[in-house]
């Protein structure tokens, strides 16, 4: 089913606008159980004032035609332990704040379906690592531990340069990983991160992990920073990351979450006060600032000073939990000490997961009543 685009800053449901400097466009939602490889645009519609509002998610209701929703147990890339899904206990909406509530897989289809059952996955968005068929095969191969929700804007919504604010309480609760992030709406420099990805917000649930020199890397940290380069081996996040500790935890107040893009820079703040200000030069651009050797994939791009933050991107949010690509990392101290990471990234993703849930009674009791991701709103305004 398709509708017709509409605009609203106040009243759900939200469709969206593509904005870019001088040129604004607009694509159809569409169902999220209709399967669509492109998005589809309606050049009719701009350009947009500087300072004018141009998306406003308020989130009245669960709008699964603008927020289409992931569905897999693929681990998503970086071997995490959820499913994801769209079921009403882990995306609702209470008091006009959308929230996505990780929840235990044992809970619904109960602790035996863990070890013994087989597991398919209705409108199942990612088949990669039996993302939508999985059969237990006892203790060395239980199914997914953990249920969850990932949203994305894809085939509704996608801009090209503006101001984001996310006004966003983060959960609290060991081994929790939120994420308000985006992704290109095509990957016209190629796989990923060649094309890029904008990590607006990141946190670790845990109220009590430390890093080395005993910093809180847990929930009372929040970070965000931008994935670029030639090839995974030479990802340089680290360039662009910024960070903020809040010492009562992110978990105890609503926080903006805030992100600037223009077709020179891009900034990162949270509640106003900037992280991180990225200035690439305008000879070698982001090849430059990332200190790449080599033939710059990005000289001949629409803007090869941001490039490849010159294309449209699209928001994601989600909640996952755990994962083996070093976000929980192996040199990270959690307090109390009989609670460290149970698992080990180097383990098989069966391994890990297993691990994992046969230390739920370390981890499990610290999501009481805090595990969810909780969100007043989203903007996006025309710069």
């Amino acid at each position: 089913m398709r509708r017709s685009p509409i605009l609203s800053t106040l009243l759900a449901p939200i469709l969206l606008a593509f904005v870019s400097t001088g040129l604004v466009s607009r694509a159809r939602a569409t169902d999220p159980d209709e399967q669509i490889s492109v998005t589809r645009t309606i050049p009719d519609n701009g350009p947009f004032a500087p300072g004018e509002l141009i998306f406003f998610e308020d989130f009245n209701i669960v709008n699964f035609s603008l927020w289409q929703p992931i569905i897999t147990m693929s681990g998503c890339g970086s071997g995490e332990f959820q499913i994801y899904d769209k079921n009403p206990e882990n995306i609702f909406v209470k008091d006009s704040i959308l929230h996505i509530q990780p929840t235990l897989t044992a809970d619904k289809y109960g602790e035996d379906f863990l070890y013994d059952g087989n597991l398919v996955l209705k409108g199942c968005t990612d088949p990669l690592y039996n993302g939508c068929n999985k059969t237990a095969t006892g203790d060395g191969f239980i199914l997914n531990p953990v249920i969850s929700a990932r949203l994305r804007t894809q085939f509704a919504f996608s801009f090209l340069y503006g101001r984001v604010e996310a006004r966003a309480k983060l959960p609290a609760g060991d081994w929790i990983w939120p994420a308000i992030w985006m992704n290109p709406t095509k990957s016209k420099y190629g796989s990923w991160p060649q094309s890029g990805e904008v990590d607006i917000m990141e946190s670790r649930g845990n109220r009590f992990l430390f890093d080395g020199k005993w910093v809180n890397v847990g929930n009372k940290q929040a970070s965000a920073t931008l994935h670029f380069g030639p090839n995974r081996q030479e990802d340089k996040w680290r360039t662009t990351a910024g960070y903020k500790n809040n010492y009562l935890g992110y978990d105890q107040d609503f926080h903006l979450f805030q992100y600037e893009w223009t077709p020179e820079q891009m900034t990162f703040s949270i509640d106003n006060e900037v992280l991180k200000v990225i200035s690439p030069p305008k000879d070698g651009g982001m090849y430059k600032w990332g200190g790449f050797k080599g033939h710059n994939i990005w000289e001949n791009a629409t803007n090869p000073q941001v490039a490849p933050f010159d294309q449209f991107f699209y928001f994601i949010i989600n909640v996952a939990v755990g994962g083996q690509r070093g976000y929980f990392n192996e040199n990270h101290v959690n307090i109390p000490f009989d609670n460290v990471k149970p698992w080990k990234n180097s383990d098989t993703l069966e391994q890990a997961m297993l691990d994992f849930w046969n230390a739920k009674d370390k981890w499990y009791p610290t999501w009481e009543g805090t595990s969810a991701m909780q969100l007043d709103y989203i903007k996006v305004w025309a710069i």
